[in-house]
């Protein structure tokens, strides 16, 4: 089974979460830009506010692969 990962987005002054299913790492920091940022600079909303931004492994192609239940953490 290929890895899978679950990217978690919080924003608690905004009160926003945004959850991607993503193959990679490196495809999560894509969505993170995208969601950010605009045409390179971050977006206002996101300036003096303070986020946090997780990266978990769901499926892993080792031996300790398993499900994460923690889906609606």
């Amino acid at each position: 089974m290929a890895d899978a990962y679950k990217a978690i987005f919080t924003c608690p002054a905004l009160k926003e979460r945004r959850v991607w299913w993503v193959s990679s790492r490196t495809e999560a920091k894509k969505h993170l830009f995208a969601h950010v940022n605009s045409r390179n600079h971050r977006k206002v909303a996101y300036r003096d506010n303070e986020w946090d931004f997780k990266v978990r492994p769901i499926f892993a192609s080792g031996s300790d692969s398993g499900c994460d239940y923690s889906t609606f953490e």
